[in-house]
């Protein structure tokens, strides 16, 4: 009875209802992680390098016309192909026919698995939608119409073609498309160079194979075939506009790399490592040696020849780290990961068990995979195609599957489509009401990309020479020119020389006025996500006003051109199509810190007519709504109900006006407080201010006198409870002396510095000692 029951579910678990299921629900989360809309810069400037290439009739762009900084021209950028790709598709068709394009290239390598696993009668499989579901959810950071999108496809259909050769679905010839496979490569993208290594991985592989374990190597023919396909190979990537040129070009520029050159690396978020280490190659090679010792250690395996099923066990499990929290908790899918990846890599386990030898060919690009998985965020998701087609290819061995002992493997494929629930659930769920940074699911340009702002710019056209952000650059460098040339850009390499300057402004200290010296500018915009302090600056700054914001950035203009425009002015229509909540407290605080209370009521209001289903919502509305009654308590002189209102909500405050605003209501409150003889009370209050603002220096100077008058009175206190000399260990200490310390190191010729240095020097301080207010 039993064995029926087990059966008859076995049979549903394999029936064309569930893979029907399985189908929509993999199918929705491709939805969600390819339907986003164009947050990469790049799509822009990479279109207009095939603008130049295509109105120039040439191969290679100019880098240096787009900017009125300095450039290096010299790099050698091969990105043709893709480059007047892009260019047809928006002259032909504008954005719609770029993301059909988008769709296109990301459903290939998802159609390469489903061939390989129909080819190799798999295809009613559930762990082939789990499969599939995980690649989604990695390569969701490759779905970004550029070059590199590409290069996605081109090592999809290089990977699904060599597992087919190994599992002999397509003739030996087959070989001689890899030449072309790579001719284009090399003139589409530069990890060409990454995926000709990885190719040289499977040849090198197959040969060890060949001689050392017959029972994994290709047949003869297809053997030698790859050989000279692989020879042919790297001698298309000498079939560039710049021939040897490339390969001398990128020698040169790895041996004598600069510090300015590395810092560019490290700073952009998409070439740093998974591990965001330095040590991430050591880390790599530890974990190597100690897999390997521990193979040597225990007798059987080596005895058995399958240690290497371990050292591929713990590559695979890399894959959790960055990839399961693309879309929510990074806990949740961690765990989801290990389980996937461990009832998956149990595949390969039992497949190289029970041969009884290594398959090298399968082994060495997998090495190779995980340590660029490790190296660069930009290259995770190679890795997870090959694993996939592993997966499968190893599973088309019928001694190689699991549990097939019991219930014909009932028990893990209830597993697996649980998890493919689980996860697919998960994945939309957290997709709809907790969206990836400023993403949305649907069509249209993302918030990264300052449009409306840009418009702004065009028609009234202020200043002369423009600054703005390093990640909206592609953009401005599409809509601006030749109206503006553009500060930077995200390319970076024309810029690596003086990258480190722009850097220490947008994210260290250097002032507006040190910076502006050597890069004159009078108009500037500067995004929301990634010019927090230069717009802090900017705020702060005496010569330079705040004209106009809108979704994306904010724009100033020094007060030196002649252009006079109110940013109360503009319509508040322009905030209507707002569609992240991140994005809409970013601006409700912009608002709030520029004063524009009409703006501010308006963006609350409709941040709860439109995501009060969000993820944060009561949060943002909270504090958004704090802030929002304190400046207007403010505006209309209650001063106690304003300082209520933006103490409760003081996290949120980040910027100078209202940091300005709390301080002056503070040092008012202080006031009040020292009249009424509550000292301690002031004394709090500007410390408060302190913890905000550090460098504050009549908050220094303040703290400094308050806390000497209340040790003061706490000695003389003590002093009569005890009725003697106070003891060491009943003294009061408020710190006074390291407040007035820094006071006169900050502000040496302040009008109040001289009663500083004579309470520091001992000389006492007299009754009516003024404070600074």
């Amino acid at each position: 009875m039993l064995k029926a029951f087990v059966d008859k579910i076995d049979s549903w678990l394999m029936s064309k209802y569930l893979t029907f299921v399985l189908a929509l629900l993999i199918g929705a989360v491709f939805i969600y992680c390819f339907l986003q809309p164009i947050q990469d810069g790049d799509f822009f400037w990479q279109m207009e390098y095939g603008r130049y290439l295509w109105e120039n009739k040439t191969l290679i762009p100019d880098h240096s016309i787009y900017s009125w900084t300095p450039t290096d021209n010299t790099i050698i950028y091969c990105a043709w192909i893709t480059e007047l790709i892009l260019f047809f598709i928006y002259s032909l068709g504008g954005l719609p026919l770029a993301f059909v394009f988008k769709i296109l290239c990301m459903a290939i390598p998802v159609g390469v698995l489903f061939w390989y696993a129909y080819r190799t009668k798999q295809i009613n499989d559930p762990l082939l939608f789990l499969l599939v579901l995980v690649l989604e959810l990695i390569s969701a950071s490759a779905a970004y119409i550029k070059p590199e999108i590409l290069s996605y496809v081109l090592f999809a259909l290089t990977a699904g073609l060599y597992f087919a050769m190994k599992s002999k679905l397509l003739p030996s010839l087959a070989w001689y498309i890899m030449p072309l496979f790579y001719l284009i490569w090399f003139n589409t993208h530069g990890v060409a160079f990454s995926g000709l290594a990885m190719f040289g991985c499977m040849v090198t592989g197959e040969i060890i194979n060949y001689y050392l374990c017959p029972k994994n190597a290709l047949p003869a023919d297809s053997f030698f075939r790859m050989i000279a396909a692989g020879v042919l190979s790297a001698a298309s990537s000498l079939g560039t506009p710049y021939g040897i040129r490339l390969y001398i070009h990128i020698f040169e520029n790895y041996m004598n790399m600069t510090k300015d050159m590395r810092l560019l690396a490290t700073t952009v978020e998409a070439w740093k490592s998974t591990l965001w280490s330095e040590y991430s190659f050591s880390v790599f090679i530890g974990l190597v040696l100690l897999i390997i010792a521990w193979a040597f250690c225990s007798r059987k395996l080596w005895k058995e020849r399958a240690f290497d099923q371990w050292l591929i066990g713990a590559l695979l499990l890399l894959l959790i780290y960055y990839n399961f929290a693309i879309s929510g908790s990074y806990y949740d899918f961690l765990l989801v990961g290990c389980i996937v990846l461990l009832f998956s890599f149990g595949h390969y386990a039992k497949h190289f068990w029970n041969q009884r030898a290594v398959d090298w060919g399968l082994t060495l690009p997998l090495l190779f995979l995980a340590y660029m998985y490790i190296q660069v965020i930009r290259a995770v998701y190679y890795l997870p195609m090959f694993w996939a087609l592993g997966i499968i290819y190893t599973r088309s061995f019928p001694d190689s599957r699991l549990f097939r002992s019991f219930g014909r493997s009932t028990l893990p494929k209830l597993a697996v489509i649980i998890l493919i629930i689980f996860i697919s659930h998960k994945t939309l769920y957290l997709g709809l009401t907790r969206p990836r940074g400023l993403d949305w699911t649907g069509l249209g340009i993302g918030y990264l990309n300052p449009v409306a702002e840009t418009q702004f710019l065009k028609q009234h056209k202020p200043g002369t020479k423009l600054y703005n952000s390093y990640d909206i650059g592609g953009y401005l460098l599409h809509a601006l020119y030749p109206t503006y040339k553009i500060f930077m850009d995200p390319r970076g390499f024309p810029y690596h020389k003086w990258y480190k300057e722009y850097w220490a402004f947008n994210s260290g200290g250097t002032p507006i006025m040190e910076f502006e010296k050597k890069y004159p500018f009078d108009v500037a915009i500067v995004d929301y996500k990634t010019s927090e302090s230069p717009i802090y600056k900017f705020l702060r700054a005496k010569d330079w006003v705040p004209v106009h914001y809108g979704p994306s950035a904010m724009i100033f203009v020094k007060k030196t051109v002649a252009f006079n425009h109110s940013f109360k002015s503009d319509s508040l229509d322009r905030f209507e199509d707002l569609k992240s909540i991140l994005q809409a407290s970013n601006v409700l605080m912009v608002a709030q810190n520029l004063g524009d209370l009409d703006a501010s009521a308006y963006l609350l209001d409709l941040i709860r007519r439109k995501f009060s289903f969000f993820y944060g919502y009561e949060e943002v509305l909270e504090k958004g709504q704090k802030l929002h009654d304190g400046l207007v308590a403010l505006q209309n002189h209650e001063y106690q109900k304003a300082l209520d209102a933006l103490e409760s909500a003081k996290e949120a405050i980040v910027t100078a006006r209202l940091e300005l605003a709390l301080l002056n209501l503070r040092n008012w409150k202080a006031k009040e407080l020292i009249s009424k003889g509550n000292i301690k009370g002031a004394y709090d209050k500007i410390s408060a201010t302190l913890q905000m603002q550090p460098g504050y220096i009549d908050g220094l100077y303040n703290v400094g006198i308050l806390g000497f008058r209340i040790q003061q009175m706490e000695r003389s206190k003590t002093a009569f409870m005890t009725s003697g000399p106070v003891l060491p260990g009943l003294e009061i200490n408020y710190e006074w002396k390291s407040y007035l310390e820094r006071f006169l190191q900050t502000a040496p010729d302040h009008k109040y510095a001289d009663i500083a240095r004579t309470l520091l020097n001992g000389g006492g301080l007299p009754q009516n000692t003024p404070l600074a207010f």
